[in-house]
């Protein structure tokens, strides 16, 4: 049986619950249904589906303009399972409230796996068989967005972005950044397509050189393995810089500033977005020391002086909580218990 979904106490507390209106809202109610003015963390608290964030503006980033976000879904089997049943709502969730979700299903991380929440390493997958999880899943994946995207179409659930996200967000939203959806509104991505020509020395120019090895040796998942009997593989302990580099190519891609995962995925979260957070700085810091050729040499001291700070937060996690068994144990598919 699942076990509770209450929120962690591993991390600083999560957002503030929904107001006593949507509290009180009973379940048959429309509002269950369709987005309320409470905005989309108030909605998935209401549901427990919070567990933590990672900055407690995410509430406001999120209900001032319509945002691209995105969740992880590893064909490390064949077949979705009921653990993926909270991630699938809360995107459905975000789809309600005129958001842009992303579903990426992890053609190039499936061939790793993720080492968090689990005690030894995952047994390697043939290639083939890595292809055939992968167009399963997103095959199920696509049938359940359209289905739903059908079914919150017929019950006028799906408002439009800039009615969803409120006047605040309406210039935002018909300025651009999110493009309309397409069929089955959540889309599915599959990050093998920027890894395949990607080389070892392109990522760890683009993505090594602002890891720092203290920062991933202190991640609860690597610490338990490092204190096993088994240890931890170089390839394991590198997962969390390929779902870094995940959430910051869609980040500069397509404009996505928010990760969904399990509370077990803290860890690589906040990996992307201290590596998001790096490469702005660094941009940002670029920029101001680089005057424009046509510009006065008197005047580049004082443009510099003036450029525009990097965003405090260029990007944003959300962990939910997990579904476990009896025991305690996550439910997972290498685990063999979902």
């Amino acid at each position: 049986s699942a076990g509770p979904l209450s929120p962690s106490s591993e991390h600083a507390a999560a957002p503030a619950p929904a107001t006593a209106a949507a509290t009180a809202a009973p379940v048959a109610d429309s509002s269950a249904t369709t987005a309320s003015r409470d905005g989309i963390m108030a909605d998935l608290a209401w549901r427990g589906l919070v567990d933590d964030a990672t900055s407690p503006v995410l509430a406001t980033h999120l209900d001032s303009a319509s945002r691209v976000l995105y969740a992880g879904f590893d064909p490390t089997a064949p077949s979705l399972h009921v653990g993926n049943l909270l991630m699938i709502v809360a995107l459905l969730r975000f789809r309600a409230y005129g958001h842009r979700p992303l579903a990426l299903v992890g053609g190039a991380t499936g061939a790793i796996g993720d080492p968090s929440g689990r005690s030894s390493e995952r047994p390697a997958l043939d290639a083939g068989v890595l292809a055939a999880n992968k167009q399963r899943i997103r095959d199920q994946l696509l049938g359940v967005f359209r289905t739903a995207e059908h079914n919150m179409r017929r019950h006028g659930a799906l408002p439009s972005p800039a009615a969803a996200v409120g006047a605040a967000g309406k210039d935002k939203v018909e300025e651009g950044g999110v493009p309309a959806a397409e069929e089955g509104g959540v889309e599915v991505v599959d990050n093998l397509d920027w890894y395949r020509e990607l080389s070892l020395l392109d990522f760890l120019s683009d993505v090594g050189r602002y890891a720092r090895v203290g920062a991933m040796v202190a991640k609860e998942s690597v610490k338990k393995r490092l204190q096993s009997d088994e240890g931890i593989s170089f390839t394991e302990f590198a997962y969390q810089l390929l779902q870094a580099h995940d959430f910051s190519h869609l980040h500069a891609a397509r404009g996505c500033t928010l990760q969904l995962g399990g509370s077990d995925q803290w860890g690589n979260i906040t990996a992307g977005i201290d590596l998001i957070r790096r490469k702005t700085q660094t941009a940002a810091a670029a920029a101001a020391e680089r005057p424009k050729a046509s510009e006065p040499s008197r005047k580049r001291s004082t443009a510099t002086a003036t450029a525009a700070p990097p965003p405090a937060d260029p990007a944003f996690g959300l962990t939910l909580p997990l579904i476990t068994t009896s025991t305690g144990e996550k439910f997972g598919k290498s685990a063999g218990n979902a």
